[in-house]
């Protein structure tokens, strides 16, 4: 058995998730090998894969490890100001990560490990507002779909009379909050100015909502 380049008993998977996300952040996922990995750290493609085991499998590291704390909401928070405050940690790392979450919304096996606890603490949130239960899903959709056109308005870029638009946390605040103002704190689904929306509580044609995540594209 040959011993290990000097260069590679310094590697680790912590140090290659690093370089990889500087790849993608900087040159886009398609740039990302590990042929680049293994040029950057002056070792060879079969250490890289060692380390990190196959491509799919370290991008699949990557979104956990951006996405990681993101639901650590304060203790004793509110839950529209939890909902608020994860929505706007999330949106941040995707504004921070652009390249990435274009690889998240346009690969539905990567919805998983953290991605599925914060869709499931936003879920979570919504309930506790006091949201009627054949609402909470309508919301939790409302809010996905909402978030997911920001993200790839922000992440594909986004043009107004030919000039090029850079999109902000605070642009997605401002919907953001127009639809958390409207929850309905004391039961009874979403509110227009503090009057609460006409409801049917049977309909014979209404289905149930279907549950979204963070990363499933509509």
């Amino acid at each position: 058995m040959s011993r290990p380049l000097k260069n590679e008993s310094k590697l680790s998977k912590e140090v290659l998730l690093k370089s990889a996300l500087n790849i993608i952040d900087e040159e886009g996922e398609k740039a990302l090998s590990f042929r680049a990995l293994a040029k950057k750290h002056n070792v060879t493609p079969m250490a890289v894969s060692h380390h990190v085991g196959t491509r799919h499998k370290m991008i699949s590291d990557l979104v956990s490890l951006i996405y990681q704390g993101v639901g650590d909401a304060p203790e004793k928070c509110k839950p529209i100001d939890s909902l608020r405050f994860i929505l706007t940690r999330y949106c941040t790392r995707v504004l921070e990560h652009p390249n990435l979450a274009q690889c998240v919304l346009a690969d539905q096996s990567l919805f998983s490990g953290q991605l599925v606890v914060l869709t499931n603490l936003i879920h979570s949130n919504i309930t506790e507002c006091g949201v009627d239960d054949d609402e909470v899903d309508i919301i939790l959709n409302l809010i996905v779909d909402y978030t997911h056109g920001f993200a790839i308005s922000a992440t594909t870029g986004s043009s107004h009379n030919g000039d090029e638009v850079t999109l902000t946390i605070n642009d997605y605040l401002h919907s953001l909050n127009w639809v958390l103002a409207r929850l309905n704190p004391e039961g009874g689904g979403m509110t227009n100015n503090g009057i609460e929306k006409t409801r049917e509580k049977s309909h014979t044609n209404s289905r149930p909502a279907t549950k979204k995540g963070l990363a499933i594209s509509s």
